[in-house]
């Protein structure tokens, strides 16, 4: 089981700077075998939430997500690696634990505090130590 994210969003107003929500993260889905926490869906540049939109791996067109993900570990849940390839530029931070980041023919351990930017690649993840891994990552469409 997953534990919800707290998200703080912030907004100028007339009256200057203001605490606009203290909520949790809108949505929590399952993909590839991590619990995705979606803090921030925005389409375009203008840094606009885009609430109620289905969700999807990607984000819109020409806009970006920031995202909370936790990898149980696998021998909790046993899904197999999800390789696959976004049209995004992903920024990324293991926040704790460690995963490994798969690619075709390579991989290399990510712990705690370790940063990665993946470029449109082929790529998986897989948490094969003892404890929960979680990761903040923003993801921006490839084609800004």
């Amino acid at each position: 089981m997953t534990t919800r994210i707290r998200r703080v969003v912030t907004a100028q107003t007339g009256a200057g700077g203001v605490i606009a929500a203290d909520d949790v993260a809108p949505r929590v889905e399952m993909a590839g075998g991590a619990y995705v926490h979606e803090v921030w869906r925005a389409p375009r540049a203008t840094g606009e939430e885009a609430p109620g939109t289905p969700w999807s791996l990607d984000p819109p067109s020409g806009g970006a997500v920031f995202r909370i993900a936790e990898f149980p570990p696998a021998s909790v849940e046993s899904a197999p690696p999800f390789m696959h390839i976004t049209r995004t530029i992903d920024f990324g931070v293991v926040l704790e634990g460690e995963l490994t980041l798969m690619m075709d023919g390579q991989e290399t351990v990510l712990r705690a505090g370790d940063t990665f930017v993946q470029r449109q690649a082929n790529h998986g993840w897989e948490n094969r130590g003892l404890t929960r891994c979680r990761m903040a990552v923003v993801l921006m469409d490839g084609a800004l």
